[in-house]
């Protein structure tokens, strides 16, 4: 019976988890049956990983959070937030260009929002490029979380 024992306790944290092969995972249940010694080995091992079992790594206020989040108005209202700043930002920009197109003349203005304009697409590239680059070569690109 040791030697039964110690020919599949490595086995047995593979069983509890289910990453044996079929023809391995029933050569152990065939040995829990016959080896008492080996049975308990198996359920002490099953308690520890039990407790170790998924422990969480979220605060209280990540899991609420995260309920939050699933709700339909929040999708709702964070898209509403993010079109009204854009919806914003176009008539800020418009209202610049218009006024730097019929304005008074004066070259600063223009200057200055060709130089915001220009500053905020050289940003933009920059961003979509390396967004591209780090998305190509992301080990985790395939983790669902």
């Amino acid at each position: 019976m040791k030697n039964n024992l110690e020919n599949f306790r490595p086995l047995l944290m593979g069983f509890i988890n289910g990453k044996l092969t079929a023809k391995d995972a029933i050569a152990v249940n065939e040995a829990l049956i016959h080896s008492a010694n080996l049975r308990e080995e198996y359920e002490r091992l099953r308690k520890t990983a039990k407790t170790l079992d998924t422990p969480s790594f979220m605060d209280s206020t990540d899991k609420i959070v995260c309920k939050i989040s699933q709700t339909p108005y929040h999708r709702f209202f964070q898209n509403a937030g993010v079109w009204l700043v854009i919806g914003g930002y176009v008539l800020l920009v418009g209202y610049s260009v218009f006024q730097a197109i019929t304005g008074d003349g004066r070259l600063v203005p223009r200057v200055a929002t060709i130089t915001i304009l220009l500053g905020i697409a050289i940003l933009l590239f920059i961003f979509i490029r390396k967004r591209v680059q780090t998305h190509k070569t992301d080990p985790y690109n395939e983790v669902e979380r």
